[in-house]
């Protein structure tokens, strides 16, 4: 056995097969993340923090806020959101509510805590904001 092979049987028995579990989990999430991206419409700044009918509390980390924007849009819902970390005014309203966990989704004077699709259409729809036949 040469000195060449040696060395290649033996890094694969000290490494084992984490490096190819971990390309193969980070490829899964990369192709999971990308493409499906939806941008955020952030409410103005200058507004009146009741201006909109559908508010959501969010962060760029949330996968949970991802999910709940991507629905706005694909159901044609006008909405915003302040970003807890990134603007004041939404790290004012965080700061004020009960809850702490985001997304926080205020659709008129209903408060909706988390990613709920069926909950979120209901909600919608009880303030003629969704066609509750689409439900």
């Amino acid at each position: 056995m040469s000195g060449q092979q040696a060395n290649n049987n033996g890094s694969t028995k000290r490494f084992g097969p984490w490096p190819v579990i971990v390309i193969v989990v980070l490829a899964s999430w990369w192709m999971t993340r990308t493409g499906n991206e939806v941008q955020p419409v952030f409410c103005d700044p200058t507004a009146s923090e009741g201006g909109a009918d559908v508010v959501m509390l969010s962060a760029d980390w949330c996968p949970y806020c991802r999910r709940a924007r991507r629905l706005f849009v694909e159901k044609g819902i006008d909405y915003c959101e302040h970003d807890i970390e990134k603007s004041v005014i939404g790290r004012n309203l965080y700061q004020r509510s009960k809850h702490k966990v985001i997304p926080i989704i205020t659709i008129k004077d209903d408060v909706l805590v988390g990613f709920s699709k069926d909950q979120i259409l209901q909600t919608l729809a009880s303030h003629d904001l969704y066609p509750l036949e689409k439900i």
